[in-house]
């Protein structure tokens, strides 16, 4: 692992860890004000324009990153094409989103709320290219200041709006403030760095049709992906209630809060992967071990430590979620899966095998709106939970078979050692939080089942003083990654 990944990781790292946190509190004050009913169709209009976003985009930022990264002399030629077919893609979806709604069959306030929401993807699919220019150049730093700005402001104008007068459309209204906010900090660091040239889209009809070809099957995975992780909100408004999609959304906010940590990492991990992977075969795969371990070592402390206090952690939005504690109990475990697959994503589109993994997520789309179907009538929420467990592990499962063909030992015996040392250091933090919360404060208990999960990693030599350095790196500009 290179310098150039350990200080654009802690970029991405201490900024995301600035923005979710900011995001988080922000949410716990929204759901407290608006109450299951309104934050339901606050969550179901933007989850509905997520969907959508998707075909904004395409893949074409994932290629442009591939192939800049690969070769940085074709920067121009391949940024001003991408822009041309980015401004095509956009002003279609945008036409799609306003004659598909209708068909949803919501209220009036609910379809006016989704056409309102689509002025965010228009800008957050433009802020998207350009951060993915400057993400091709392995520097992260500006994208990790834009989306801190860009949260608070976001923040700020929702806030007011929740004191002064608590309304979905104002709350719609500060998410649009914060996207064209990034927009435009995204559009003026490309701007500095490459000249105004850079973003004058660009016609070559061949070169086009050629990128298009490249883009398919990024964009079925990129499809599949948004269907499958926003298609359940829908189910769930038409099957039960947008009340049950407020106390989901709670749920949801609580499990994919720290979603940002393996993020941060794959923003990084993504170029250098690619950088690699043709002509030094043995530092992709440490690379990418290495890289699936620390996920591992993140979410393991996550997931017992939500399901440890996740009653009292729902409790901070106020009456009328209490449901949200048995589901959030459960779909905490979708963490294991979603971290996991970040870096195994990032290896299949990074070796060009962007159309094993589309086919995957195919796959686990299906699997998880049949699974969907079929459990949330007899179960409800807990239906769509164990819908989601099932078709993320499916899908961890599926790209761990088309990895191993062409990193076929990426993972020894030392990997599942420390593994499985790592999640056993969690069960002991568990069990011992569980007896701690019998005697002290729940915020108490947070520190002092993190000391525990450290302390028996430490004995167990799951993590060495070698890993030690490599995670202290993570947050020193000079420190390099061995």
């Amino acid at each position: 692992m290179s310098q150039n990944l350990a200080k654009n990781t802690a970029f991405m790292t201490m900024a995301s860890v600035g923005q979710k946190l900011v995001a988080f509190v922000y949410f716990l004050f929204l759901a407290r004000v608006m109450m299951p009913e309104k934050t339901g169709i606050f969550f179901l209009a933007t989850s509905i324009i997520t969907m959508f976003s998707v075909f904004t985009d395409l893949g074409l930022t994932s290629i442009a990153i591939r192939e800049i990264s690969k070769c940085p002399e074709v920067r121009e030629h391949v940024v001003r094409r991408a822009i041309a077919l980015k401004l095509i893609l956009t002003f279609l979806t945008v036409v799609v989103v306003f004659f598909a709604t209708p068909f949803f069959q919501y209220s009036s306030e609910i379809t006016y709320l989704i056409l309102l929401t689509s002025i965010v993807m228009i800008a957050d699919s433009l802020a998207l290219l350009c951060y993915g220019i400057l993400r091709a150049s392995q520097n992260l730093r500006y994208e990790a200041l834009g989306m801190f700005v860009s949260q608070l402001i976001t923040v700020l104008v929702g806030g007011i709006s929740l004191i002064i007068q608590p309304d979905v459309r104002f709350l719609i209204l500060a998410l649009i403030f914060g996207s064209v906010s990034t927009l435009v900090i995204s559009a003026w660091q490309v701007v500095s760095l490459y000249g105004w040239r850079l973003l004058l889209p660009s016609w070559d009809k061949e070169a086009q049709w050629s990128m298009i070809k490249i883009m398919i099957p990024f964009a079925l995975a990129g499809i599949f992906t948004k269907i499958y992780s926003t298609l359940d909100v829908v189910l769930i408004s038409k099957l039960m209630s947008t009340t049950a999609v407020g106390i989901y959304s709670v749920a949801y906010k609580f499990t994919y809060a720290f979603q940002f940590l393996p993020l941060a990492f794959a923003a990084a991990l993504y170029p250098s992967l690619s950088s690699t992977i043709e002509h030094n075969k043995q530092a992709t795969a440490q690379t990418f071990s290495r890289a699936v371990w620390y996920i591992l070592l993140m979410a393991t402390p996550i997931v017992f430590g939500v399901w440890l206090l996740a009653p009292e952690m729902i409790q901070l939005t106020g009456d009328g979620y209490t449901e949200s504690a048995v589901v959030l109990r459960s779909l905490i475990f979708v963490l294991f899966p979603s971290f996991l697959e970040i870096p195994f994503g990032a290896i299949l589109n990074a070796s060009d095998r962007q159309s094993s993994r589309m086919k995957i997520m195919g796959v686990a789309m299906v699997v998880n709106v049949f699974l969907d179907l079929l459990l949330i009538p007899p179960f409800g929420l807990l239906g769509v939970v164990i819908g989601s467990l099932i078709s993320y592990f499916l899908m961890i499962i599926l790209e761990y078979i088309v990895v191993s063909k062409f990193l076929p030992h990426v993972f020894d015996r030392p990997f599942f050692l420390r593994s499985s040392g790592t999640l056993a250091s969690g069960l002991v933090m568990l069990t011992s939080g569980l007896i701690m919360k019998i005697w002290f404060h729940w915020l108490l208990v947070i520190p002092c089942a993190a000391l525990v999960y450290i302390t028996v990693l430490l004995l167990t030599r799951s993590v060495t003083k070698q890993d030690v350095s490599l995670i202290r790196s993570l947050f020193k500009k000079s420190a390099p990654l061995v």
